[in-house]
């Protein structure tokens, strides 16, 4: 099992690859659910670049932002649907 914040790295980190590598700009972001939970961490509102650790959100799977500063990207809506409908991601 993951620590919250191995997750929070690993987030962070395969967010700015995305960027770096050309597969992501401004959309296109990596998000991970924290096991056992209805939550995901995923990055604020900006490009997957700029991704930090510590500023990732927790975002439930209504939409709901339970912890950090900002607002979630555009497509936190994506993310939250299958996280609700899969258990398993």
């Amino acid at each position: 099992m993951h620590s919250e914040d191995s997750l929070r790295n690993d987030v962070a980190l395969a967010n700015r690859i995305l960027e770096r590598t050309g597969l992501s700009h401004a959309f296109g972001h990596a998000s991970v659910r924290i096991p056992g939970t209805d939550t995901f961490l995923l990055p604020t509102r900006r490009s997957p670049g700029f991704a930090e650790a510590a500023s990732l959100l927790i975002v439930d799977t209504d939409g709901n932002v339970r912890s950090g500063g900002g607002t979630p990207n555009s497509e936190f809506w994506i993310h939250a649907r299958i996280y609700a409908a899969r258990l398993e991601v």
